[in-house]
């Protein structure tokens, strides 16, 4: 735990933002849910949103993808969008790679 003297700080961790004031600690959880899965809707996420719930960089999202080690993406003309279910199964199904390996 961080201490603060006579000043207010706020920390960035991630997930959460405390404010620390004088040993007095708050935390605030940050969710890492698109607004339109929270509200019940199917939805087809956008790299940014799959980024959040794998705790990674979009760029580690595309890697992935073209790697075959995660669902392969919806295109949408130039859009780039992966089915909210199928990520969530892939999730709950340990992240297993999902297209074979070619041979060079």
């Amino acid at each position: 735990m961080q201490r603060a003297l006579n000043t207010m700080t706020v920390i960035a961790d991630g997930e959460a933002v405390r404010k620390v004031m004088e040993d007095t600690v708050m935390v605030k959880t940050v969710d890492a849910t698109p607004p339109a899965a929270a509200e019940g809707f199917a939805a087809l996420l956008c790299v940014d949103d799959v980024a959040k719930l794998l705790r990674c960089s979009p760029r580690t999202v595309y890697r992935l993808s073209d790697a075959g080690r995660m669902p392969a993406p919806c295109r949408l003309g130039a859009l780039v969008r992966w089915p909210r279910a199928a990520i969530d199964g892939w999730i709950a199904a340990g992240c297993p790679a999902c297209r074979a390996e070619r041979k060079r």
